[in-house]
């Protein structure tokens, strides 16, 4: 997974205004949110430690993809912990 420290300081920065997760696809959607790779809970745990202010992600999959993510981590809007989502199709 990516070390946001090292990426922050790269960047010289405390925090990233923005943290997208690029192409979450119906294929990979399984991986992405599997609690093994724990990719979607570094990247929430990442945002309450305020190291992301706002999180989101892009897909060109289906709806249903889309409404999967939403569904399980969706709650994370509340309380100024907004998920942003860039949906994007070539249908």
């Amino acid at each position: 997974l990516i070390d946001i420290k090292k990426k922050n300081a790269a960047l010289l920065q405390q925090y990233f205004d923005f943290y997208l997760m690029h192409n979450i696809s119906d294929h990979a959607l399984d991986t992405y949110m599997d609690p093994e790779w724990g990719i979607f809970d570094y990247f929430i745990e990442q945002k309450k430690l305020g190291k992301i202010k706002y999180l989101g992600f892009s897909t060109h999959g289906s709806i249903p993809c889309m409404a999967k993510v939403i569904e399980k981590y969706g709650e994370h809007h509340n309380n100024h912990q907004n998920l942003c989502i860039y949906f994007h199709s070539f249908l």
